[in-house]
Parts: structure tokens; C-alpha cells; sequence
């Protein structure tokens, strides 16, 4: 069992979270000009939930049941 200090826990040395994402497209769309594949990628970005909460501060909330 591992134990955790109250020193140790309110100064780590490494970030828990993730440092960070990164996203590589593969598109099957040869007859589909690359201008409007990126028209739609940027759609998308714009418009995704979880794009957003990860480029925005978001609050969390902990509660114990």
C-alpha cells in the first residue's frame, strides 16, 4: 500500500494530466478536393464537444456520494 505525504501530494514534479493530444486525419476521399476536406476538419473542430472541453477551462466538480 502505498502512502502520500502531505508534502509530496502539494508539490509534484509531474503534471497528472495529459500534456497532449494530438490528432492525425486519414481521409478516403480522392475525388474530394483537399479545400473542402479542410472546410470540413474545420467544422468539425468548431462544433466538437470534446475538442472543447479540452482547449476551454472547465470546471469540475467532486462530490461524495
Amino acid at each position: 500500500m502505498s502512502t502520500c505525504t502531505a508534502s509530496s501530494a502539494s508539490t509534484p514534479t509531474v503534471r497528472p494530466g495529459l500534456q497532449q493530444v494530438r490528432v492525425r486525419l486519414h481521409v478516403d476521399a480522392p475525388d474530394t478536393p483537399r479545400e473542402q476536406i479542410e472546410e470540413l476538419v474545420a467544422l468539425v473542430e468548431n462544433r466538437s464537444p470534446l475538442r472543447d472541453t479540452l482547449i476551454s477551462p472547465v470546471d469540475v466538480v467532486t462530490t461524495l456520494a
